[in-house]
């Protein structure tokens, strides 16, 4: 079985065993590509290079593929499980740029470090946001408290999440049940945003 905990991915197992991959690092990348595009009438993810890592465990991983994203937007690649194998991971990310995840909730989950115990010791480390946007996250999450759900704290809410990309977050996870209203009020699924607290009751019921 092969799985991404994330969407915009496709796998599919050949007649020998090996398993085809594919993701649409547009989907996912495409915002933090696009000064690399190679002309006006490309994708901005076309020609950025990326790494294709698998897993059976989730805690040990290894690059299985180095490769382009294609004129479509995406990246390809063929993985040959050992014999045997009856789950195999895999995540995507930007070749050389160490996987991390971003936390985006109160700045006490930094302190208790419940992330990091739990990192401690894979290949994948959290990332905080700097002490400027933990003070404004506070602000929106006593707004959202007060019912202010408004523009404005949307457009500071994003700021936030693309301050944490920009720092090199590959996933965003939102750890506040005020944020995930905020998710709720945006309307749409953006990419690399997982809500922990929608995937922490969906595993509980």
């Amino acid at each position: 079985e092969a799985t991404d905990n994330g969407e915009a991915a496709g796998f599919e197992t050949n007649p020998d065993g090996s398993i085809q991959i594919s993701y649409d690092a547009d989907f996912w990348y495409g915002a933090d590509c696009e000064l690399e595009a190679p002309n006006a009438n490309s994708l901005p993810v076309t020609g950025a290079m990326f790494e294709i890592d698998a897993s059976s465990d989730l805690s040990d991983w290894e690059c299985i593929a180095t490769v382009p994203a294609n004129a479509a937007g995406d990246v390809e690649a063929v993985d040959v499980p050992a014999p045997g194998a009856s789950r195999r991971f895999y995540r995507l990310h930007r070749a050389g740029v160490e996987p991390r995840f971003g936390v985006l909730g109160s700045p006490a989950l930094r302190r208790i470090g419940i992330f990091d115990k739990k990192c401690d010791g894979k290949d994948l480390q959290p990332l905080y946001s700097v002490e400027s946007d933990e003070a404004a996250a506070l602000a929106i999450i006593r707004s959202v408290k007060m019912g202010d759900f408004g523009p404005n704290v949307l457009a500071r809410y994003q700021a936030i999440k693309r301050a944490l990309a920009s720092a090199g977050a590959h996933v965003i996870l939102v750890c506040c049940t005020e944020f995930s209203v905020l998710e709720e009020k945006l309307g749409v699924h953006e990419p690399r945003t997982l809500d922990s607290m929608s995937s922490l009751v969906s595993r509980l019921l």
